[in-house]
């Protein structure tokens, strides 16, 4: 009695363009799922070596640069900050020319980016510094990190010529709640890290620091 089921053996080829093309789909589903995954144009910035770990500022910046800068936009969520300073030389009276400053901070919110990547900051900026060794910038005040007891900061580093890039003592705020007494106390003493702001009446804070780098 001939079978009602037809049993086909499918050729070798045909096995082969099978498989070809299952492996060609799961490989273009992985690398969509990437690319969700990934957000767009995010490149982080160079960092600084060995155990310095953090943004590199004399890596990424701008060839052309002045001893003043904007970091923010007007748009920007914020209590405006403007702070300004001399760099001096070691021997802390030679003001410091050629010097390159990079500072970088948390938004409103106490975050560098959107994708909580601190290696890549939204707010950031350089300056070269004149013979006078004047700096200024402009941005807003930054928050703490979330869920966080340290107090709001600003990074920075320093290097030009003959100075590898270093880190200075963070920029911090003598009204900030979660600074400790001592760190409060040593608010307007001369290159003091703890920065006394006073608000003007457009709202504006202003601080001044002062900052004597480590080589030169």
């Amino acid at each position: 009695m001939p079978s009602r089921y037809c049993v086909v053996n499918p050729s070798p080829a045909r096995v082969w363009q099978a498989i070809a093309a299952f492996v060609i789909a799961a490989t273009w589903s992985a690398a969509l799922a990437a690319q969700a995954a990934r957000p767009g144009n995010h490149q982080v910035m160079p960092q600084l070596p060995g155990a310095n770990h953090g943004p590199c500022g004399s890596c990424a910046a701008p060839r052309t640069l002045a001893s003043s800068t904007v970091v923010v936009s007007s748009s920007e969520p914020g209590e405006p900050l403007d702070m300004t300073g001399i760099l001096y030389r070691a021997d802390g009276v030679t003001p410091a020319s050629g010097m390159l400053l990079f500072v970088y901070h948390t938004d409103s919110r106490g975050q560098y980016n959107d994708r909580g990547d601190e290696r890549d900051p939204r707010l950031r900026g350089w300056m070269r510094t004149g013979p006078d060794g004047r700096y200024r910038f402009r941005t807003i005040r930054p928050a703490p990190y979330p869920r966080h007891t340290i107090p709001a900061h600003i990074h920075a580093t320093t290097s030009g010529p003959g100075c590898a890039e270093r880190w200075v003592d963070d920029y911090r705020f003598e009204d900030d709640p979660l600074l400790t007494s001592a760190e409060r106390d040593s608010a307007g003493a001369r290159n003091a890290s703890v920065v006394r702001l006073a608000r003007d009446g457009a709202g504006v804070w202003h601080g001044t620091r002062d900052i004597i780098i480590a080589c030169g």
